[in-house]
């Protein structure tokens, strides 16, 4: 398959806001092709895509216009993004040549450091195409940064899936089933071996457990069918989780900035239990979990330049493949 890599070189400060990200560009094995990359929105900008894919559709009858002008945003970002990598002269004479010699089948590489990957690259647009590539061509994110250890699952007849669905907020969160039913469905209709847990209840404390009875390298693939959230110290002050009881892990200690979390259930409804990444990583490293699929509301987002999205943290801690939202 016809393959485009775009690769990160090194991170240039442009102000005290934003960053641009020297890098290139390769068609299958060409020559490579300096590009500069910025975000192409700002912090309002920013949050207006969040509201778009992540708030929106909790109340999809109201904030029409505003609905139009975001979805609107999101093709404006796909083509400054394209313009910054393809439009240099000799970049665009190779991109439409090799457009015209494979119309179909590509295949995109997008490798780099955490904050390279926080640019929304699925939204990538040709402006003379009538819709982002990420629709029609596969588009791979790779983690530049070495494994700091190498997760192994164990050989077995079956795929062992295990799903952790958590719904701390009570009859007012979303049905259990929504997200693992399809899933389920989809996995019956394939050939594949495959053999489903879904953990009950979604506690940190029943996942360690039932991990610690599976063993190290029993699961090939983990599920977390939760809500996720990037938070402060503050946010967690405010939200009265710094006295609650956390199974198997020390108490929250005071840090600078955001840290993403997954949200599992407690023994009281309404009340979440906020798991860290690394706490996260840790635990998919010691029982050898090489695959992990989130979700989870900005387990991909990154802010800054440390690991603070919960995706990141996972690949650098050795996980194999991550998928995030």
């Amino acid at each position: 398959m016809p393959l485009i890599r775009i690769e990160e070189k090194e991170v240039g400060e442009t102000s005290e806001n934003s960053q641009a990200f020297q890098a290139f560009i390769l068609f299958d094995d060409t020559a490579e092709f300096p590009i500069t990359v910025s975000a192409p929105f700002d912090r309002a900008g920013e949050a207006e895509l969040e509201w778009y894919f992540e708030h929106f559709l909790k109340f999809p009858f109201t904030e029409n216009v505003r609905f139009a002008q975001a979805a609107q945003s999101v093709i404006e970002y796909g083509e400054s993004l394209f313009q910054q990598v393809f439009g240099n002269d000799g970049i665009a004479e190779t991109y439409r040549k090799y457009l015209k010699e494979n119309p179909d089948r590509w295949r995109f590489e997008i490798a780099g450091s955490p904050e390279f990957h926080s640019l929304h690259w699925e939204s990538l647009k040709d402006p003379n195409l009538p819709r982002a590539w990420a629709l029609d061509a596969p588009m791979v994110r790779i983690n530049l940064k070495p494994y700091h250890i190498e997760i192994k699952a164990k050989d077995s007849p079956t795929v062992n899936l295990l799903i952790v669905t958590a719904r701390p907020r009570g009859k007012n969160d979303i049905a259990f089933r929504t997200i693992s039913k399809p899933l389920v469905e989809v996995f019956e209709q394939t050939e594949l071996p495959v053999k489903i847990h879904i953990l009950r209840p979604g506690t940190y404390q029943a996942l360690f457990q039932h991990l610690e009875e599976k063993k190290p390298g029993h699961y090939h693939v983990i599920h977390f069918d939760v809500h996720g959230s990037l938070m402060t110290y503050d946010d967690l002050d405010r939200g009265g989780f710094l006295d609650n009881s956390r199974y198997g892990r020390n108490k929250f200690t005071e840090y600078e900035g955001l840290r993403a979390y997954l949200s599992l259930e407690t023994e009281k409804e309404s009340r979440s239990d906020l798991v860290e990444a690394g706490e996260i990583a840790d635990l998919l490293t010691r029982y050898q979990i090489p695959v992990a699929i989130l979700n989870a509301c900005q387990s991909a987002k990154q802010s800054g330049k440390s690991d603070t999205s919960l995706g990141s943290r996972l690949m650098s801690a050795g996980v194999r493949t991550v998928l995030a939202m």
